[in-house]
């Protein structure tokens, strides 16, 4: 749908850039390229290392998953604290008065 009758649609436009590009294609050693700076990419062991990255990376997702486990206990006890507060409100109990 033309909005002005300058602007293309999206279907003419995607036509446009199809016939733009038509005769691109990569080189043919492009593959054996790729994979040369696959292979020649450096890749630090863990051991060499340094500091809080040698202690704190090989438990990323581990701790990852503690944490996300401890905030939904954390949200579970205030949603439960909240019930208790709301049901001792309606008890009118004195010892709860903070």
């Amino acid at each position: 749908m033309k909005t002005r009758p300058d602007l293309e649609t999206t279907d003419e436009r995607l036509a446009r850039l199809r016939r733009a590009t038509d005769a691109l294609a990569p080189r043919g050693d492009f593959t054996e390229r790729v994979g040369a700076a696959l292979d020649a990419r450096a890749v630090v062991p863990l051991a060499s290392r340094r500091g809080l990255a040698r202690v704190v990376l090989p438990f990323g997702r581990g701790a990852l998953v503690a944490a996300a486990l401890a905030a939904a206990a954390s949200v579970a006890l205030a949603i439960q604290s909240d019930r208790m507060a709301d049901e001792a409100a309606e008890l009118d109990l004195a010892w709860w008065e903070p």
